[in-house]
């Protein structure tokens, strides 16, 4: 199985602790994820690692499920995600670096499709392209969050 990893990054015109604050917190990611459209917290960890939450939303007229555990906790610094989706695992996180007077959030996915040859060709000719455009998207949702504040 080989491991695909997509990146996208955003200078945001606001400090890393303000931008942490509003990344962090499950009820906020309806306002910023790509494709959200509702969750539950699952655990009774609620910030964190052991944090474990389950969504519903989808893109392009799919559907899709996830459950997640956060696995890396730094506050202001990062946070990192591993979970399931459809039936393809990941791990992501989201690196917060100051920029200037700003932060470069950056957002990393990492995951690998069961199948060999055929998972090689779905994940980089089908799947690569729609999860680059969903953190695009993500991105582009929280600086806009912070836009004219």
């Amino acid at each position: 199985m080989r491991e695909s990893i997509v990146e996208g990054s955003i200078d945001i015109p606001r400090p890393p602790r303000e931008v942490w604050a509003f990344i962090v917190k499950p009820e906020n990611f309806p306002e910023y994820v790509d494709g959200y459209r509702s969750g539950v917290v699952l655990s009774d960890v609620k910030e964190g690692v052991g944090l474990r939450f389950r969504w519903q939303g989808g893109s392009f007229g799919l559907s899709a499920e996830s459950e997640e555990e956060v696995v890396e906790w730094e506050p202001h610094r990062r946070v990192a995600y591993q979970g399931r989706m459809s039936g393809v695992s990941f791990r992501s996180a989201m690196i917060l670096e100051k920029a200037g007077e700003g932060t470069r959030l950056t957002v990393q996915i990492h995951f690998s499709l069961p199948v060999p040859v055929a998972g090689l060709l779905v994940g980089e000719l089908i799947l690569k392209p729609l999860v680059r455009h969903s953190i695009s998207r993500s991105l582009r949702n929280v600086r806009n969050h912070f836009h004219g504040r």
